[in-house]
Parts: C-alpha cells; sequence; structure tokens
C-alpha cells in the first residue's frame, strides 16, 4: 500500500498513482484529494481516461480516512477550539505541501513549461485538487503558502499550476446556506444516524441545471424548491429509471455494486472527524479563503507583501445538476472572480461550468 511520509512524527498520507502517460514527458500531474464519508476510491473510475489525456492522476487520502494516519486526540481538540482552528488548517497546509513536494522529488516529474506547446498548452506541473468537503482542507494549500518552508516553497514554485475546487458548497468559504436549501444536516427532524443515512441519496442526485446569474433574492430563493423536489420525490429509496428523464440521471449511489459502495464509503471518519472540520468557525473558512483568493501576504515584522506561486490560478468546477449548496458556492466564487478582475489583483479566478453534472461527475457510469 503506497504511503509518503509527511513529517517527522510518522505521520503518513495513502495515495493512489496512474503512473506516467506511455511515452510522455510532458504530463500534467493532478493531485485529487476526496470529501466527506466518499473518499479515494470514488475517483478510481477516472483511471483510463488519464493517459489519453496526457495525465497523471494522484488519488490522495486525506487523514483519518483508511490508509492515512488518524488524527490525534490533540489535532481533532484543535478543530474544536475557535482559537486554535487556525493552526489546525495551516497544518494541513503544510502536509498538503510536504505530500507534493515528496512526491516531486521522488517521482521526478516534468515541472511547469516555459513556454507553450505546438497546441499553445502550457504543460506539466501539478494541479491540486479538492472534490467537496475536502476544500475546506485543500484551501489552505494557497491560504497558508507563506507558512510552507523555504525550500519546499522554492520547489512549489516551478511546478505548482492551479487549485482545482470541485464540487464544493458555501461551507469551505465560511458563509451561510441560502434558507431552505435542503441538506439532511441541517434537517431538524432527523436524528444523527439518520442524517447519515440520508447523505448518499442526497449527495448523489441529478437536479435540475441552474445557471450562474447575478446574486439576488430572487435567485437565492429559486434554489430552495429546486433542492427540495427532487429529493423529496426520491426520499433516498430506490425509484424506477422510467422516472428519470434521462437514465444518466439515476442518482450515482444506485448505479454501483454493493461492493463498490462499501468500499467507497467511511462513515467513520464522517463522524470521527470531519463533522468537526466542517464546523470549524465561519469567521475562520472566510480568512482562509480570502488568504486563499488574494495571493498576496504581509511579512508581520516588515509590511511588505509577497506573492507566493504567482502562477498558481484558481478554478472552480462547477456542477450544474449538483446539490443547492453546491450551487451556491459557484454564485459565491463567481462574485469573487469578479471582484478580482475589475480590481485587477489577487488570483486569476474563473468558474468553470461543467454541464448536465451531479456531485458525482467523477464515478462511473457518468463519463
Amino acid at each position: 500500500m503506497p504511503v509518503a511520509p509527511i513529517d517527522n512524527n510518522g505521520t503518513v498520507l495513502y495515495y493512489e498513482d496512474t503512473g506516467i502517460p506511455t511515452g510522455s514527458t510532458s504530463y500534467t500531474t493532478i493531485v485529487l484529494v476526496h470529501g466527506a464519508m466518499f473518499h479515494t476510491p470514488s475517483f478510481r473510475p477516472l483511471v483510463p481516461y488519464a493517459a489519453s489525456q496526457n495525465l497523471r492522476l494522484v488519488f490522495l487520502t486525506a487523514r483519518d480516512y483508511p490508509g492515512s494516519t488518524l488524527f490525534t486526540a490533540a489535532e481533532l481538540d484543535a478543530f474544536a477550539k475557535k482559537e486554535t482552528q487556525s493552526a489546525a488548517l495551516e497544518a494541513r497546509a503544510l502536509e498538503f505541501a510536504s505530500f507534493i513536494a515528496w512526491f516531486i522529488e521522488n517521482e521526478d516529474i516534468p515541472p511547469i513549461s516555459e513556454q507553450p506547446n505546438a497546441d499553445g498548452l502550457v504543460t506539466g506541473g501539478i494541479s491540486f485538487l479538492g472534490w467537496s468537503a475536502g476544500n475546506c482542507q485543500t484551501t489552505t494549500i494557497l491560504a497558508y503558502a507563506d507558512k510552507v518552508p523555504e525550500k519546499t516553497s522554492k520547489l512549489l514554485d516551478k511546478y505548482f499550476r492551479s487549485l482545482l475546487v470541485y464540487a464544493t458548497s458555501q461551507t469551505c468559504l465560511g458563509e451561510p446556506p441560502v434558507p431552505g436549501v435542503y441538506s439532511p444536516f441541517r434537517d431538524a427532524s432527523a436524528s444523527a444516524d439518520d442524517k447519515i443515512a440520508k447523505f448518499p441519496s442526497w449527495i448523489t442526485s441529478y437536479y435540475p441545471q441552474a445557471e450562474l446569474a447575478p446574486i439576488s433574492p430572487e435567485y437565492s430563493a429559486s434554489l430552495a424548491p429546486r433542492s427540495i423536489k427532487v429529493y423529496e420525490e426520491t426520499k433516498g429509496h430506490t425509484v424506477p429509471a422510467a422516472h428519470y428523464e434521462e437514465p444518466r440521471q439515476i442518482p450515482s449511489d444506485q448505479r454501483i455494486t454493493p461492493e463498490e459502495y462499501a468500499e467507497m464509503i467511511d462513515s467513520a471518519a464522517l463522524i470521527r472527524s470531519q463533522i468537526l472540520v466542517e464546523t470549524v468557525d465561519p469567521a475562520v473558512y472566510r480568512e482562509n479563503m480570502r488568504r486563499a483568493l488574494s495571493g498576496y501576504f504581509e511579512d508581520a515584522e516588515t509590511g511588505v507583501k509577497k506573492t507566493v506561486w504567482p502562477r498558481a490560478k484558481v478554478r472552480i468546477l462547477y456542477c450544474d445538476m449538483d446539490v443547492g449548496d453546491g450551487v451556491w458556492a459557484a454564485q459565491l466564487f463567481e462574485r469573487q472572480a469578479e471582484e478580482n478582475r475589475k480590481n485587477q489583483k489577487g488570483r486569476d479566478v474563473e468558474v468553470v461550468t461543467v454541464e448536465k453534472a451531479n456531485h458525482f461527475v467523477s464515478m462511473r457510469r457518468l463519463i
């Protein structure tokens, strides 16, 4: 089982690697980190598509999930207390940076090309992707880029091409949900066990396509019935295929085998640590995102601002048939991207729409 050491305390992260595309010396590497409960095996359906796109995919398992080191009691406690939550997020940033540096050095991957190729594409380097709730932790790598050790930072400067924020929610932005938009974890009528039981069908369903538009009370209000309608129709149960406009819109969890499903799921990690991660004080996440998207860090002693990894772009992958929280998050990111463009400062942020895609576009039978 491949694991990477990320500190001097024996902490490791488990990963799976599709390997070098045959004959390629200019491939791009994407490191993908999973979300809540559904972990690394959820990405395996992407394997057959990597080489044809000149990509090397690395599926990285977050702390506390199978194969990676569990959080210590002290680390869990740091997530639980507001005064230590920023430090807990910074620690994740340093771990991710350590993994990327380790992978670069051990696998000798190509750096970002200095010039575009014949097709006008910049090749090589690494993109770092967080999926869903995973973004609460993966976005820290840019938020705390100034805290990364100098040697590691200089190495990553030659490789770090983008942060990919795939199908996230407003939680990692530190913003509240839209009133009335359904989530089993906000369902006051559900017990703790019921919330966990409802989660898979809710998150894997297809919802009516939603176009991004300027934020307004009317737009926000439109998300609530959209979210409720689909979930109320299924109520978490298997529904005949004829119910759906297209067979491919059957909820993702109904289109995999029980064995595949069992391998993808880790409810224990959700209970043990994921809920703590997602209930970090919103103000802490707002500051985390501000730092990540600004790209500038002020030296506490001199007041001088510096940029770390200036070539690193931020791309928001918005699935337009995602749950309401996903739509709202994309809308908030679009607003931030527009502000960055208008003010001509901050990182290059762009929202990219993945059409007719639900929260699980990377799973088999959806590609």
